[in-house]
């Protein structure tokens, strides 16, 4: 077993006291190699607690209370001007760029009940040293006019409203869900609790609001014992309360009349006297389809037993076709629903929910009734399957201790909720997280407890069910009235008034960005990255594996493999295995679509990403219904899945996953097999699966990111790609076609013709690339369960691997060129721009400029990095960024929830013209920050065993750059030069601003379109505009998105959906959804 630095830990003991600061709780899970440490101050009241596991990421959680009774947004805001300065280090972006090279990222979120910043750092060295900056900039921020101006709301010059928390929640005010869920709150809580409060800011407060008003919450809530700072990963307890005595000695003492505790003292209504179903309108041309939001108030928040208790049954009632409701709504012809999903608001009381998606609109009241009607009847212990949510209970369990596993977060988040609900002495903190006994005993609760549970919380308890119904006439009123509104303002302002504010955000933007003094940046040293500890593990190879990747690992691990596959047997498939500590094993199983005759790509998205939900038929002749074949899977494994790509890469793949407890190995290869090869492709079934299919479009189609992603793939790719056959745009009318031809017994008899076609053609033994990861050395047999596998395959080939399908041999001419074209995409549902710019990058992993070209687009995006400051910073838009794709041999420039897409471009374009030619100098803090943010992300790729293990697979046998790439890519990105960042933004970033060498993907409102069209043809762009999404709008007015004297370049979506109160980001995505760490 691969060793771990925690297999020795024990509940040791350590001090009781640490200066100020008196120790709560100390104790090590029964269920992870976590330790769990929670100190109070006696002088301030400031909580910290320690998670202690293994992992080469620290983090933390600075968490604070931050209730609000109304729509101001004040905690948001205030979320927002906590990175702009603190009264110890007044400079906007400071905190950021020493988390550049403290090889760290910083974010926040606000919920209703909480505002939480984060810092992720590779290794414990940058978190010490950024730890007290972080705090001061929380507990102490400037809170300057200027930066509320820049930063919340403003109008510019060109009378166009702007703000980044503003373009935040412009383009998720009226969305659907953010429609129903606030009204839900309301009729749940009243109009005056604090649950009811849009946290985030409504539009027409935060035109409103003013920066006295933020300054007096920030005093109200921002105090030391309202705040708790939770560290999880390997770090030293006396090391984090050595610098946390330090901070908590220059806090000021606590008042002698204590503070109450926000919302556990705050009265708030938590019953309703009757249920209630209300429609509510969301903007939106298509109304086919709506949306269904049904919540209770449930239990309190220390009750572990019924809060754990409801979360499983939420899981019985709605999880998987196999469930309560989606048996009876969704797995039907003529679905009432396409999917259901059970969550919870975990408040002082709890909040459960079921959302229904794509419910028809004429179909909305009978399918909440009958979605009642069917919790109703469950109120009979004779209706619940006893032995069937037992196996919920087990799988849950499970499900918990693989996320503690894998992730601080899971426990990081009950301390956030301990801190905000639990009793002061920590010990609901050691209830809920000292060991998962909660589980064992509801594995003994009898029908009549569940049954009365349900009862207790869903039936006799009173319902809030909102109905969203789509709304052409509120959108035509929403765009009538934005377009009087800025009507109304240019009136009233004329050109002296417009004038004067420009001047003032000139101003404010000036203070913003006063530069800070190098002594200030370069007093904090950057660690050695030698120091952060990565996670290793063991690997070995069997069958075809060998061959491929020419010869064996010499190693214990590999000695156990051979001796477990006899001589005379030979594997005909290719099996990577990889041995660390854990109590899940991990199969992961790669195939290449390229063997999928291309007219056969459509049916993977509806169809084979569903083959574990259809019937079978085993080897023995016993016949599998779809509902058993669910349940026994979900009773054998901990999660399973197909679907296209490898994590958001390799998108001509398509992947399996299944985990499960170690003894479950070889059951999980046997579903596996059966899946392959013993499913029955049901004519009922597949009708279901193609209606639901067809029905989730609409509800897809409101993103503006989605259309404009589904643009780029549907023109730059050809009919040979995955990618492309299954863009759900691309596949609607195939599957309203198919939904037809299922009906007619010829056209079926096709359809089972084409699927029997693509299961010989895909699963096929040389197809097969096997990832086996987890506790190997605790298996009783590693390789013999895949000899028994290969042997039932029916179409066995000893023939050399097939090779792995790259995405750059399926582009159309359009995406080989990549020149002179942009596309425009109206979406009603929208009120922000996505816009993308599309230029050719390199092609191969190994390509010599990926180091210089990731410092160059890191140096450009990275926090307070020119984009940030130049882009987000003036409120052109939410976000902007660089991404580099070797897998599509693009780079891309992207414009996410933009409020003057155009503008931002054009800022975009003349930085990083003035980096390029030298007229504007490389700072050497940025350079150091841009290598630092991707160390970061390195680390935060490997933070699990699990995840480190895949991406050294990945790595070596999909990339082929070998095992040990990372660290030679850090290697290299030391060694960059400025000269070479200078070379890689001429040879590559340059021409993503010139119509001759980029091609333009807009999602707007139609009433932008025009605008961007008229800008885009200025600058010598051929475009097409697309079909309305969602509808006809022939009838919509032009409005602006850019200014009039703008004369270059277009921008995109990033691919990264922001929470809406994430306030910094470094702009870093999982090494293995994008191409390079």
């Amino acid at each position: 077993m691969a060793g771990s630095v925690f297999s020795s830990l024990s509940e040791k003991t350590s001090p009781d006291k640490f200066g100020n600061f008196k120790k709560l709780v100390s104790f090590k899970t029964a269920y992870s190699s976590t330790y769990v440490t929670k100190w109070i101050s006696e002088r301030t009241g400031l909580q910290v607690v320690l998670l202690k596991k293994e992992s080469p990421v620290v983090e933390g959680y600075f968490t604070v209370a931050s209730e609000v009774n109304n729509d101001s947004g004040t905690p948001h805001t205030l979320e927002h001007l906590v990175f702009m300065g603190s009264n110890k280090y007044p400079y906007k972006g400071l905190l950021d760029i020493l988390g550049n090279r403290l090889f760290s990222s910083t974010n926040a979120w606000t919920g209703v009940d909480q505002t939480v910043y984060t810092l992720e750092t590779a290794g414990w060295e940058g978190f010490d040293s950024l730890l007290p900056i972080y705090l001061d900039h929380i507990l102490h921020p400037t809170l300057t006019d200027s930066a509320c101006l820049t930063e919340v709301y403003h109008v510019d010059g060109q009378c166009k409203e702007k703000g980044v928390v503003f373009s935040e929640m412009q383009g998720v005010e009226n969305t659907s869900y953010s429609l129903m869920g606030l009204e839900c709150q309301r009729l749940l809580y009243g109009k005056d609790s604090p649950f009811s409060s849009e946290t985030g800011g409504l539009m027409e407060n935060l035109r409103v609001l003013d920066n006295e008003t933020i300054k007096e919450f920030h005093k109200l809530r921002y105090r030391p014992d309202n705040l708790c700072v939770i560290v999880t990963g390997m770090v030293e307890e006396n090391e984090l309360m050595d610098t946390m005595l330090k901070i908590d000695n220059e806090i000021l003492p606590l008042p002698s009349t204590p503070h109450g505790r926000e919302f556990v003292d705050t009265p708030t209504r938590y019953k309703l006297s009757e249920s209630v179903v209300k429609r509510v309108a969301f903007p939106e041309k298509d109304t086919s389809f709506g949306e269904i939001l049904m919540s209770w108030v449930g239990p309190h928040n220390s009750d572990i037993i019924s809060n754990v208790a409801i979360d499983i049954l939420g899981g019985y009632l709605s999880e998987g076709g196999a469930s309560v409701l989606q048996k009876e709504l969704v797995e039907i012809e003529d679905p009432l629903a396409t999917d259901i999903s059970y969550y919870t608001d975990d408040y002082i009381r709890t909040g459960v929910n079921f959302m229904f998606n794509s419910v028809p609109t004429d179909k909305l009241e009978e399918c909440e009734q009958k979605a009642f009607k069917l919790l109703k009847s469950h109120c009979s212990s004779s209706k619940f399957d006893l032995s069937k949510i037992r196996e919920c209970v087990e799988r849950e369990k499970s499900q918990a201790m693989l996320s503690c596993e894998n992730s601080a977060e899971t426990l990081a988040l009950v301390a956030v909720s301990d801190f905000l609900y639990g009793k002061r002495d920590g010990s609901d903190l050691r209830a809920n997280a000292k060991d998962l006994s909660e589980y064992d005993e509801l594995a003994n609760w009898t029908a009549e407890q569940w049954s009365s549970l349900l009862k207790t919380y869903l039936i006799e308890n009173k319902r809030v069910s909102i109905l969203g119904v789509p709304s052409p006439e509120l959108y035509a009123s929403i765009k009538k009235e934005n377009k009087e509104r800025d009507q109304n303002t240019k009136l009233k302002l004329g050109e002296k008034g417009l004038a004067k504010l420009n001047q003032k955000l000139n101003d404010a933007q000036a203070i913003n960005d006063a530069k800070i003094p190098d002594d200030i940046i370069f007093s904090v040293k950057s660690p050695n990255p030698a120091n952060i500890r990565f996670i290793t593990t063991s690997t070995a190879r069997a069958g075809s594996a060998v061959k491929e990747t020419g010869g064996k690992s010499k190693n214990e691990l590999q000695q156990l493999i051979d001796n477990d596959l006899p001589s005379h047997e030979e594997l005909p498939i290719s099996i990577h295995f990889n041995d660390f500590e854990s109590k899940f094993i991990k199969i992961d199983i790669f195939m290449s679509s390229f063997t999928v005759p291309k007219e056969l790509l459509a049916y993977t998205e509806g169809i084979l990403t569903e083959l574990f939900t259809l019937p079978m038929k085993l080897d023995d002749g016993t016949e599998l219904s779809s509902e058993e074949v669910i349940n026994s899977i979900n009773r054998d494994t901990v999660y399973h899945s197909i679907h296209p790509s490898i994590n958001g890469q390799f998108e001509e793949m398509i992947s399996v996953k299944f985990q499960v407890k170690n003894e479950n190995y070889e059951k999980a290869i046997e579903w596996i097999q059966r899946g392959f090869w013993n499913t029955v492709f049901d004519e009922k079934k597949l009708q279901v699966l193609a209606e639901k299919h067809v029905n989730s479009i609409p509800e897809r189609k409101r993103e503006g990111e989605n259309i404009m992603s589904s643009t780029i793939n549907r023109v730059l790719l050809n009919d040979r790609s995955l990618c492309k056959a299954k863009d759900f745009l691309e596949c609607e009318s195939f599957y309203k076609e198919l939904s037809t031809n299922l009906s007619n017994k010829n056209k079926f008899i096709e359809i089972l013709n084409d699927l029997e076609r693509l299961r010989d053609n895909l699963f096929t033994s040389n197809n097969f690339r096997i990832v086996v990861s987890g506790d190997i050395k605790s298996l009783k047999s590693a390789v013999q369960p895949w000899v028994g596998f290969t042997k039932k395959s029916f179409a066995i080939k000893f023939e050399p691997i097939v090779e792995v399908p790259r995405t750059i041999k399926v582009r159309s001419e359009d995406g080989i060129a990549l020149a002179n074209k942009a596309y425009i995409s109206p979406v009603p549902a929208t009120e922000s721009t996505f816009l993308s710019l599309v230029t050719v990058g390199p092609s191969e992993y190994l390509d010599k400029d990926i180091p210089a070209l990731a410092v160059a687009c890191e140096y450009m995006q990275c926090v307070e990095g020119p984009f940030w400051r130049g882009i987000r910073g003036t409120g052109l838009a939410y976000g902007a960024n660089l991404h580099r794709d070797v897998e599509t041999g693009r780079i891309v420039f992207s414009i996410y929830r933009g409020s003057d897409a155009g503008k931002a471009v054009t800022v975009a374009r003349d930085q990083v013209l003035g980096f390029a030619d030298g007229t504007t100098e490389l700072e050497d803090a940025l350079m150091e920050g841009a290598v630092s943010s991707i160390v970061n992300s390195i680390a935060k790729s490997e933070r699990n065993s699990f995840d480190a293990s895949l991406g050294l697979y990945v790595d070596d046998i999909l990339k082929g750059r070998g095992t040990n790439y990372n660290r030679q890519f850090m290697a290299a990105l030391n060694a960059v030069t400025k000269d070479d960042v200078r070379y890689a933004m001429n040879k590559y970033l340059v021409g993503l601003y010139s119509p001759e060498s980029s091609m333009a993907f807009v999602a707007c409102n139609p009433s932008k379109s025009d605008d961007i069209k008229t800008l885009l043809e200025s600058m010598n762009y051929e475009v097409t505009m697309m079909e309305t999404i969602g509808g006809d709008d022939s009838e919509d007015e032009s409005g602006s998105d850019m200014s009039e004297d703008e004369s270059s370049s277009s921008g995109d979506s990033d691919g990264e959906d922001d929470d809406m109160s994430e306030a910094g980001s470094n702009g870093d995505e999982d090494t293995m959804s994008e191409d390079e760490p």
